[in-house]
């Protein structure tokens, strides 16, 4: 009994910390610059979609 229990309980502990860590990953990393507080340059950006 034990030797079937163990693998599973250790599957089960595993996938648990890896969703920990995902999730604090995705709490402690800062949000994306919005792409309007960018200066792009308006001739390269129409160059680049002639070409």
């Amino acid at each position: 009994m034990f030797l079937i229990t163990l693998p599973i309980l250790l599957g089960v502990v595993l996938i648990g910390v890896i969703a920990m860590w995902i999730g604090w990953t995705m709490l402690t990393t800062p949000a994306p610059e919005p792409l309007e507080d960018f200066d792009f340059d308006e001739e390269e950006v129409t160059e680049k979609k002639e070409e």
